[in-house]
Formats: C-alpha cells, structure tokens, sequence
C-alpha cells in the first residue's frame, strides 16, 4: 500500500512538472496557439494573440473563429475545404496557409497559418493552430517582388529607347511608359525650346473618355499646346531632375495662362487631387518635363523609380536631339558639298573614292554610281596605278596638304588637284579630300599678267635708264651754270650792280633748286632699280648728329629757330652708309624748318631701344592731317600743294628717305596733330646688316599698302 501511493505522487509530481513547462512554453512562444474544438469554438488562446492581433484573451476565449470578424470573407470558403479535405483523409497536418487577418484596429496582418488536428479514439474533437505574423516577410517578399518588376520596367524601356525610330514619337513613347508604371492616372509629355523658352505638349495618355469633354473645355486640341516659362524658379526645379508637386493646380501648371474656370472644370472631370512634374535633364540642360495628374482614388508613393526612368528618358531625349542636330548638320553638309563648283571627293587610303559631289559627275562624265567604290586614278589619271605625281600619294608619306598642278593637253585645261589627309589617332593617313579645280582662266590671266610685267620691266628700264641719262645731262650744264653764276656774284668777271646782283642771287638759288631736283629723282630711280650703292663704315652717332646740326643751323637762324640735341650717353656704334642716314636725318630737320613758325624750336634725339636706335625729330609746326599721314612717305606726294608751292620741292624727300631706311633694315613713321607739330620716328638696327646691296635689290619700294599700321612702333 505504502508503495502504490509513492508511485501514484510520483505520477502526478511529472504530471503537474509536464504542465508547467508547456504552460511556460503556451505563454512565451512568438506565435499564436490556439485550441479549437470541432465546432470552431475556441478553447484556449496564449497572450500572444494580443501582440498580434490586438485582442486580449478573454476577448476571444470561447467565441467561434470563424464568427469573430477577423477573416476575409473571400478566404473562407478556402479554409473550411482545407480542413474537410484534411479530415476526410485522415491526415493530422494541414498544409501551411497564408492569409490576412484583420486587427483590431481594422488593419490588416499577414499571418502564416499551421494547423494539427486533434483526434481521441479515432474520432476529430478539435485543432491545435499556430498563427505565425509573416507581414515583414510578405512585405520583403513583395519588394522584391516590386524590384524586379521595377527592373524590368526599366530594361524594357531602355530597349524600346535604343529601338526607336525616326518616324516614332518619343515623347508618346515615355508618356505611355509612365502611365504604365503608375496606372490610375494621366500622363502629360511636353518638350522645352530654349530659343523661344516655351514648353509644348507633345503627347497624352490616360484621358480616353473624358478627352472629348476636355477638348469642349479648352475650344482646341491639347497637342501642340505652349506655354512660355514666365517662371524662372519652377525651370530650376526642372533642371534639379526630382519629381514636385506642383502647386495651383493646372492654372498653375499651365503658368496662369488658362482660364481659372476652365482648369476647375477639367479638374473635375478628370477627378484629379494631385499634380507631379518632373524635368528631363542632362548637365544642366532642359529638354522637357513630364506632368503626372493623379485621380482622387491614387497616392505616388514609389517616386524613385520614377525618377529613374525619367533620368533614363532625359539620355534617350538628348540623344535624339543630338541625333536630329547632326542629321541636319549632315543634310547642310550634303547641299554645301554638292553645291561646290570644284570637284570634290572623299577618298580611302586605298584611294578608292566613297563619296563625290555633283561637280565630280559633271568633270569625270560619269554617274555617281559609277564613280563610287573606284579608284581616283583609274577615273581621273586614266592609269592603273597612282602616278608619281598623285598628291594622295604624296601625302600618304608627308601626312599633310599636298598639290599640284597640270595641264591636260586632250582638254585643253589646266587642274588644281589638292589633298587633304585625315589621320587617324596614331597620325596615319585613312581618308583625304581630294579637289579638282578648273584653273584655265587663272593660268590664262596669269600669262597675260606674265606678259605684261615683261612689258612694264621693259618700260621700267626705259624710263630709268631716261631719267639716269636726262639726269646726268642736266647735271652737267647745271654744274657750268652754277660756276658761272657765283663768278658773277664773286665779282671775278667784272663789277655788277646791287640790281644785277638780287637777280643772279635768285637765279642760283632757282639752279640748287632745280639741282637738288634732280639728284633726287636720281635717288629715286636707283632705288627704284636697286642700284643705289651703300658705304658701310662705323658710325659714332653723337658725331653724326652733331654734324647734321651744324649743316642746318644756318638754315634754321633764317626763321630764329633753335635746335636741341638729345643724344643718349654711350650708344654703340652703327654699321652705316654715313652720308644716306645724314640725308635722312637733314631732310626731316629741312622739313620740320620749312613748316615750322619762327622763333620755334626743334628736337633731335637718339637713344637705345632693346636691338634698335631710336631716331626722332620733333618739331612745333602746323602739323600733317591724320587722313594723310599713311601717304607722306609716297613718292611725288605733298600735303597739300596748293599751300606748300611757296616752299619748294616735289615730294621726293620722305619716299627717298624710307627707301635708304628699308635698305638698312630700319623702319620710320610719324606722329603728328594738326596745328601741335610732328615728330617723326625712325629706328635702325644695333646689329649689322649682312649683304645690304643684294638684299635691297629685291625690296619694292614703293608698293605702301598698310604701311602706317606695319611701320608704326
């Protein structure tokens, strides 16, 4: 007896430590447990159904499951076969289920459902159900769901971009892709002129029905529409690339250009709560926007996948506006080269020719389909191999312009053919533009001009050797009448009267005159003819200033004119014909005293500048015009010489003196102002000139063109 109640404690001790480890484990396990009976009513429930659904134990506790409101009804005729299928073959596990059941606070959570079934003596009294909360997985689940519904959205539109055609409507095309990745809205596309700063709609999608109640609204058709972007900060949004809300709904879309009335009206057909836009961008540039009117029913959560596809839509709309850019710029090239008179081909490093213009039809006779694919010359040279002279040719080993030119005995022509290379990026040639030029009518003047030069060089020379033998002949009596002349006024032939004397003083003067006149054309014809000699020797410029001031001095005390010497302190010496540059330096001082006042002074200075000596004489004089500074320094040309008759001379002395400076390398100009005096400027090389005669030979003196701009310092 003693032992049978041992044994019967020991029993009910296990039992009861049994009990407490699954009362332990029923309360703290995540999930739900649930006990049903075979009715449906349940017979015990852990806490946990509080954490999850929202109902404390005593709220459930004895209510039936299917009763308590908390499953879809469209999941319940699915629940009840599954457990009948379960119990009708006698299986204990009901296959896993997932569903949603409401919370309490009427949302809904997904739950994974297991369900053991409960049996004594063979016969079904219940179900053991653990309800398991699966929302983060199912959420998981769905993202990646959306993922990759997102990621193939975005392939597919990137290949329908790549595929596109010309013909097609890109702007319809990313109008339709939004509306299909968002749905329950409308879809406006517009594209942005940045020459006139206007938005225009170019494609619609999501309306159907309502368009033509729109349309009614608007009195026009919606395609084509523009606005002008009076808003400066809403085109910077644009430019950013991120979706915003747009405010004022489509009165403010439309930038207050329509009608407030009109926009309520759509607005209300339409059903709209929400306006988006968003720009298409690249660096900087605008290319359009696209506008998202979302229904009263519909909210934009997912924007970055918009976003995406809108940055997606910006490269495929810069692309085609690149791609229209350079088929217009390759369509203006095409008329350009076809328009070209000279023939014009674009030839291989093969030299066979793959594009030619209309030029190239005319000079060879032939169409365009039998020129291309040929060779330059077999076509042009007529031979099977590119001739020695081919400038392709050439230029394949030169890598740079090559030219020649021929005469073409058959045609009677003479062709300018030049080649282009176009290297590659290791500098070797792979194509060349290769022109023809008919140039018989040049090379035809050019024989004219030819002739005609000969012509003038041979009345050059006859007007030179003219003026050398007229020269020397005049000069020779000249020189008898001016010894005769000062014998008379020397008194060595006989007395003369004061009378007879003025008249032989203004004789003499007349013959200087008339003398210096002709050593000047002189001058001019050797420079003309590059026969002027030059002796070069070392010349101390203190010395040479000196002697020029005091060779004019008493010319300048005849008007009381002082001259100042400004000579810098030890400047090298010039390797010069001495006597040529005191003849220029006393025709300047001779000129700045023949149209200087009296009482005046002038200014010779000479100092070291970098390889040069600079040269001036200034003076206080009337001036010289400024529209005729740039001629001075021409042959034969004076001021003005009406006025300057009075004091002599034919215009010789600034050409001569430009022509001596040309020859040792130097330079000369002037400044002046009318009324303020002139200074004129000349400089001279420090360092010798090799070869003056020879190189001066060659040196056209008197061509003057744009010579105040070349020669002012």
């Amino acid at each position: 007896m003693g032992k049978g109640n041992t044994k019967h404690r020991h029993a009910e001790g296990a039992l009861f430590e049994s009990e407490t480890r699954f009362r332990s484990i029923f309360e703290n396990v995540k999930d739900v447990i649930l006990f049903v009976d075979k009715y449906g009513k349940i017979l015990n429930v852990n806490k946990k159904v509080d954490d999850i659904l929202g109902y404390k134990q005593e709220e459930v506790l004895g209510k039936n499951f299917a009763k308590l409101g908390i499953i879809k009804l469209k999941d319940l005729p699915k629940i009840v076969k599954l457990f009948r299928d379960a119990i009708r073959a006698d299986e204990k596990v009901i296959p896993l289920l997932e569903l949603a059941l409401k919370h309490k606070n009427g949302t809904w959570v997904n739950i994974e459902a297991g369900t053991t079934v409960l049996k004594k003596d063979g016969e079904t009294i219940g179900t053991l159900n653990i309800l398991r909360d699966i929302t983060e997985r199912t959420e998981e689940k769905e993202r990646k769901k959306q993922l990759i519904h997102n990621l193939k959205f975005l392939s597919e539109s990137s290949m329908k971009f790549v595929e596109i055609t010309p013909e097609e409507n890109i702007h319809q095309l990313i109008a339709d892709q939004i509306y299909r990745l968002l749905g329950n809205c409308y879809v406006l596309v517009n594209s942005y002129d940045i020459s006139s700063n206007t938005m225009e709609l170019k494609a619609i999608t999501g309306i159907g029905k309502q368009l033509n109640t729109v349309l009614k609204i608007l009195g026009r058709d919606l395609i084509g529409m523009s606005f002008i972007m009076t808003d400066d900060f809403a085109k910077s949004e644009l430019t950013k690339g991120k979706i915003v809300k747009v405010p004022g709904g489509i009165h403010g879309l439309s930038f207050g250009k329509l009608p407030k009335k009109a926009c309520s009206a759509i607005e209300k057909v339409l059903g709209i709560r929400e306006i988006y836009s968003m720009g298409f961008a690249r660096g900087g540039k605008l290319y359009g926007n696209a506008v998202i009117l979302l229904r009263n029913d519909f909210e934009l959560k997912d924007t970055e996948i918009v976003e995406t596809f809108m940055r997606q839509a910006s490269v495929a709309l810069q692309r085609k506006q690149v791609e229209e850019e350079l088929k217009n710029a390759l369509s203006e090239w095409d008329v350009t080269f076809n328009a070209t008179k000279d023939s014009t081909m674009l030839i291989d490093d093969k030299f066979k020719i793959f594009k030619a213009n209309f030029a190239t039809e005319r000079f060879l006779g032939k169409h365009l389909n039998e020129i291309l694919g040929g060779t330059c010359y077999e076509l042009v040279h007529g031979t099977d191999a590119p001739p020695d002279t081919c400038p392709l040719k050439t230029a394949k080993h030169t890598k740079k312009h090559e030219g020649i030119e021929l005469y073409v005995p058959e045609k009677n022509v003479w062709l300018s053919a030049t080649v282009d290379p176009i290297l590659d990026d290791k500098g070797n040639l792979t194509r060349a533009v290769h022109i023809i030029k008919d140039i018989t009518e040049r090379k035809q003047a050019e024989g004219k001009i030819k002739e005609q030069n000969i012509q003038l060089k041979k009345l050059d020379k006859i007007k030179s050797d003219f003026l050398n033998v007229t020269s020397h002949e005049l000069r020779t009596p000249m020189s008898a009448i001016k010894g005769y002349l000062q014998m008379l006024l020397n008194q060595s032939l006989g007395e003369i009267s004061e009378e007879q004397k003025k008249g032989l003083e203004v004789i003499l003067r007349n013959a200087n005159r008339l003398d210096n006149l002709v050593q000047d054309i002189l001058d001019v014809s050797r420079l003309e003819s590059g026969t002027m000699k030059f002796i070069i020797e070392k010349t101390d410029i203190q010395k040479l200033v000196d002697e020029v001031t005091e060779t004019m001095q008493s010319s300048a005390d005849l008007k009381d004119i002082k001259i100042n010497m400004e000579v810098e302190e030890k400047l090298p010496g010039l390797n010069i014909d001495q006597d040529r540059i005191k003849q220029v330096i006393i025709n300047l001082v001779n000129n700045s005293i023949k149209f200087s006042p009296g009482g005046s002074i002038i200014n010779i200075r000479a100092k070291k500048e970098e390889g040069n000596i600079l040269f001036e004489v200034q003076d206080f004089g009337r001036g010289i015009p400024k529209d005729k500074q740039d001629r001075i320094f021409e042959t034969f040309y004076q001021v003005d010489s009406g006025k300057d008759t009075k004091f002599g001379g034919a215009g010789l002395g600034l050409a001569i003196s430009r022509g001596i400076l040309l020859a040792h390398s130097g330079k000369i100009w002037v400044k002046s102002k009318e009324g303020k005096g002139s200074t004129f400027s000349f400089t001279l090389p420090i360092k010798p000139v090799k070869d003056l005669e020879e190189r001066f030979k060659d040196v056209d003196m008197f061509l003057l063109e744009g010579m105040g701009e070349g020669e002012n310092g």
